[in-house]
């Protein structure tokens, strides 16, 4: 954040952002095959915290990371590589997070909480609100924010609830 100063809005782009930490990917490949290297500009105190960053979510063991790890090895490419990668990915939410600052706290584990009180599968929501299974569940594990899915997620709960309600008061 020391390298960013006080002024964050003189970084307009993540592409900026990450030129400035030192993680712009700049191509380095041969004939055969086609790679990308990071840049070897940039500030290295800033990089050298993102490497430190990414090795301890590593460490760790962070969910995220191990699932990339896993998914990347399966595509071929070296650990030292998938750390390449996973240092932009960490400056990619840096920068989200500095030039977004009010950003919520996460809804989606209270929304999971909605959904089984109200006994729900997951799947069945997804489909009654048309999206896909696994992006409606990062959003309840707080691992993904959409503003947009989250206010219809709870809408559609909401008159969910008061049919059941208003169901119920008609029984009764």
């Amino acid at each position: 954040m020391a390298t960013l100063g006080d002024n964050p809005d003189r970084i307009g782009t993540k592409a900026q952002f990450a030129a400035l930490f030192g993680v712009a990917p700049v191509p380095a490949s041969s004939g055969v095959r086609h790679r990308h290297r990071l840049s070897r500009g940039g500030d290295r105190h800033a990089n050298a915290a993102l490497h430190r960053i990414v090795l301890s979510r590593r460490r760790h063991k962070d969910p995220r990371t191990m699932a990339y790890f896993d998914k990347r090895r399966t595509e071929g490419l070296s650990d030292r590589d998938i750390v390449r990668c996973l240092k932009r990915h960490v400056a990619n939410e840096i920068f989200a997070l500095l030039t977004n600052p009010e950003i919520s706290t996460p809804q989606g584990p209270l929304l999971r909480q909605r959904r089984q009180t109200l006994q729900l599968a997951m799947t069945e929501v997804a489909h009654q609100l048309g999206v896909p299974y696994q992006r409606l569940r990062r959003l309840e594990l707080g691992e993904r924010s959409d503003a947009e899915l989250q206010n219809t997620y709870e809408t559609w709960l909401d008159n969910l609830a008061q049919d059941k309600s208003n169901t119920n008061q008609k029984a009764a």
